[in-house]
């Protein structure tokens, strides 16, 4: 059991290796930084029944962070870290800031302008957004906690 523990570690990390690397690579290729989520599941775990609490605690998020951040750096690529807060609510388009997650967990619709997408992209889209608006503008205080664009200047 545990020589069957250990190749499933080797497996993980070595495929998070992997994915680092073609990621780094495509942010080398198209001349991009890489923003990343800043996620806490600990303090979600508790939420959840004990099969998903087990299934979550075997996923190496903050190694698999630590192996971007260290390819990003020994390859000269900007890395930076963004904090989760309201990604998931807020309307990339509008700038509306919605309940979230309804009935089904897979769709996004806004209530404002309509926009219907795939949650874990409109998601990756308010990241790129908001490590765009940390990086280059400044952004007034109150960055996704109203329901309208947030006021923004060019340095």
């Amino acid at each position: 059991m545990k020589r069957l523990k250990h190749k499933q570690a080797n497996f993980v990390k070595t495929r998070s290796g992997q994915i680092d690397k073609e990621i780094v690579n495509l942010a080398l290729k198209y001349d991009a930084s890489v923003a990343v989520e800043k996620l806490s599941i600990r303090g979600r775990r508790h939420r959840m029944n004990k099969k998903a609490n087990r299934k979550i605690n075997h996923i190496p998020y903050a190694q698999f962070r630590e192996f971007v951040k260290s390819n990003c750096l020994t390859n000269g690529v900007s890395f930076q870290p963004i904090d989760a807060y309201h990604t998931s609510k807020w309307c990339p388009r509008c700038g509306a800031l919605n309940n979230g997650h309804s009935t089904n967990y897979a769709i996004y619709k806004c209530n404002r302008c309509g926009m219907i997408v795939n949650s874990d992209r409109k998601a990756s889209l308010a990241v790129a957004i908001k490590s765009l608006w940390c990086g280059s503008l400044k952004v007034s205080p109150n960055l996704f906690c109203s329901p309208s664009l947030p006021e923004m200047e060019l340095l």
